[in-house]
């Protein structure tokens, strides 16, 4: 698909050619415009969280806590979301067709009721808080069903999902220009534009799953050998009982073990940069090195990082043959790109705990801080499109096919929301010793006459104690200790 997206007689038949645009073209604008919009949510609570801070009277000292743990809890209801969409695949209560149409509709009443708390609710933190996260319930069923439909196209989903990122920010420079001092408002206005693109793509998504010619879905194509051999009726037929809902248990060529052996790269990739960038974003680049204001300003840029970590790596999956059969090549962009998120990490945490010239030269420097922030974005973008690119390219193009492949991508999805969950419970557990520790004096700081190695113990134990004991606040809703 790489090479045919370059091809310019094939990019200009799609405007000359209307049936051709209908039966090739449209259904994947249709299918890149549920990832824009189904993302949309998530691009405007780090783009607009310094409105979203005054509108709903959050601290200064907690804004980056009070994030972070809706982050946080955020990829624990997605987890619960996705698990379930494999439960109700695996034993076929439901078509995954209809369960993904299903909670997209469910996503967009959520929404509604998101809009409707900034409107009527007294405590829109909180209330906030809860509806935010049912919708991170059904975004996860909705996300798993989805890169379950269209591995083929995961290069492109991304795109579109970091290009929503940019539509936010674009919107949010023009609203600071008309009513910057009105937050409330600015977050009603982005909100109905949330709801109206959800809306629209609710509808393209049931065109797309069940109406469009010649859908180029992974579980619906057929391969040409096969449209050779056996007629439509057959090929049809073929498909429909290969993709049943009880596709896990019939026998396949390979094991699910020897399938997982060989994307084991790409899910520790995942890992390693989720613990870098949820533990420093948002609660130390921007939040613990500017104030509030000055962060505000830096999270316009964001998408401009984000949408350049995805076409990096939509450009290489289309111009290099090569990336999409070779697992190895992947080691050039992990080599290239995790030494320096190693770097921004070390330097904004000794920003934040030394009172060093360079320390300083750092802290309270919007420019400097926005070039580290850039920098971790950019890296982790790239290898998180490239952990999710890597195991949907061997899901299509180099195994061959088998049920158990698919829940190699299932389980993915599965790993990286247990990721983002802990490694955000890590950030919230370091913002929180910070805070407190924040107004100590000098002589009775816990790393008063600690050495560099022992100051750095006390900090990952404590942060580590705090996280443990934040999993368990989470269950009793302790978010309004820092609202």
């Amino acid at each position: 698909m790489g090479s045919e997206m370059f091809d310019w007689s094939e990019f200009t038949k799609g405007f000359t050619n209307p049936s051709h645009f209908k039966s090739n073209w449209l259904p994947e604008l249709l299918s890149g415009l549920a990832s824009f919009s189904s993302f949309i949510i998530i691009h405007l609570l780090s783009i607009c969280s310094r409105h979203i801070a005054v509108a709903f009277k959050v601290p200064d000292q907690n804004i980056g806590i009070y994030l972070s743990k809706l982050y946080g809890l955020r990829a624990s209801f997605i987890f619960l979301g996705s698990a379930l969409e494999c439960i109700v695949n695996y034993y076929g209560f439901l078509e995954r067709e209809w369960m993904s149409f299903f909670s997209f509709c469910l996503i967009f009443f959520v929404r509604f009721a998101f809009v409707m708390c900034l409107y009527v609710s007294q405590k829109p933190a909180l209330h906030a808080y809860y509806i935010l996260n049912l919708e991170a319930f059904f975004f996860g069923i909705f996300q798993m069903s989805y890169f379950s439909l269209i591995p083929k196209f995961a290069p492109r989903a991304a795109v579109f999902l970091d290009f929503s990122s940019v539509f936010v920010a674009f919107m949010q420079f023009l609203f600071d220009l008309c009513m910057f001092d009105e937050p409330i408002m600015i977050l009603k206005s982005q909100a109905w534009l949330c709801i109206l693109f959800t809306l629209v793509s609710c509808g393209g998504w049931y065109y797309y799953l069940f109406l469009a010619e010649n859908r180029q879905s992974y579980l619906l194509d057929c391969d040409k050998e096969e449209k050779e051999e056996d007629n439509q009726f057959k090929c049809l037929n073929f498909k429909k009982y290969e993709y049943r809902k009880d596709m896990y248990k019939f026998r396949c060529q390979k094991r699910f073990r020897d399938h997982l052996k060989k994307v084991r790269y790409p899910f520790v990739i995942l890992f390693l940069i989720f613990t870098l960038r949820n533990i420093l974003y948002p609660s130390i680049l921007p939040y613990g090195l500017l104030n509030r204001d000055d962060c505000h300003n830096i999270n316009l840029f964001i998408p401009v990082a984000l949408v350049l970590g995805s076409l990096t790596i939509y450009m290489t999956h289309g111009f290099w043959t090569e990336f999409k059969t070779r697992p190895g090549n992947y080691n050039l962009f992990f080599l290239l790109l995790f030494v320096p998120m190693i770097i921004i990490t070390i330097v904004s945490i000794s920003a934040l705990h030394s009172e060093t010239c360079f320390a300083k030269y750092i802290k309270g420097s919007p420019i400097r801080v926005l070039f580290l922030l850039l920098g971790l974005l950019y890296c982790s973008n790239v290898m998180q499109s490239l952990s999710y690119v890597a195991v949907a390219n061997y899901v299509y193009y180099q195994s061959k096919c088998s049920p158990t492949k698919l829940s190699v991508l299932a389980l993915h999805n599965l790993v990286a929301s247990v990721c983002r969950y802990f490694t955000y419970k890590i950030g919230v557990g370091y913002a929180c010793c910070r805070v407190e520790n924040a107004y100590a004096m000098t002589v009775f700081h816990p790393t008063y006459r600690m050495n560099n190695i022992e100051a750095t113990y006390y900090w990952v134990t404590a942060s580590c104690k705090r996280a443990y004991k934040d999993v368990f606040n989470d269950f009793n809703l302790n978010i309004q200790e820092y609202i």
